[in-house]
């Protein structure tokens, strides 16, 4: 098939779970023959935006991608900040940068049979956009997201994260079990959460679908010497709510 691919943020560099998650998923699909137009965003306020060699890589396994940056400017948070009525923050910070006619008439030129909404906070975009088109919406959710971003809010200390989980918050359930609701298949990251979602009966399909495993990963580590003294454990900061 010729797949529209919604992500929260840009998969590579590869380096934090949500990441690894997507990009395996999109080798996947590569290898299974169908052919891939991803849509992503860039946080400009918090990462570099991608280089020619990160590029290079997605068009390896995409065939286009669009990537759109979320600048925090004044004007485009205000405007986030206007639609917090109808969305929760992080879906409306991906709203409001994108054009949704010329996203249209993007999409549209690849003659998709899919959108892939792949995490939950491009979902206004990919719920208009498959509208438009006249196609299927299938949902991959990386998380309950209303339950884990509850929590994370009760374990940060830091006002203005807390205050923007807040905002973040608000409306979320509401979002999340909507976007379910028009979704016509829903894929998990965990059998629990499948079983969730199973049990709100929002979704006639509901399906577990866990994180890929990369094949050449896994031959680097049955290759590595077994003679090492010692292996390392990377635990995460333990400075961001999920990780602590």
């Amino acid at each position: 098939m010729n797949i529209v691919c919604i992500a929260n943020d840009i998969p590579l560099p590869a380096n934090s779970g949500g990441r690894v998650d997507v990009w395996r998923r999109l080798c996947a699909f590569k290898a299974a023959g169908h052919k891939i137009f991803l849509l992503c965003w860039v946080d400009i306020g918090r990462v570099d935006p991608p280089s020619e060699a990160i590029m290079n890589q997605l068009r390896q396994v995409c065939e286009d991608i669009k990537w759109l940056p979320i600048r925090r400017s004044g004007s485009e948070i205000m405007r986030r900040s206007f639609l917090l009525w109808r969305w929760p923050s992080h879906v409306a910070a991906r709203w409001v940068t994108a054009d949704i006619h010329a996203i249209y008439q993007w999409a549209k030129s690849f003659n998709p049979q899919l959108v892939w909404l792949d995490g939950l906070y491009g979902g206004a975009v990919a719920q208009h956009l498959a509208q438009m088109l006249g196609k299927p919406l299938w949902y991959r959710s990386h998380n309950i997201e209303h339950h884990y971003m509850a929590a994370q809010r009760v374990r940060e200390n830091r006002f203005i994260r807390r205050l923007g989980l807040w905002a973040n918050c608000l409306g979320l359930e509401h979002f999340e079990r909507s976007l379910i609701s028009h979704a016509q298949k829903v894929f998990d990251i965990s059998q629990s959460d499948a079983q969730f979602w199973r049990e709100q009966k929002l979704c006639q399909q509901v399906n577990w679908l866990p994180t890929l495993v990369d094949p050449e990963f896994c031959q680097r580590l049955a290759d590595s010497p077994k003679s090492n003294q010692w292996d390392i454990v990377y635990f995460g900061n333990l400075t961001t709510p999920n990780n602590i």
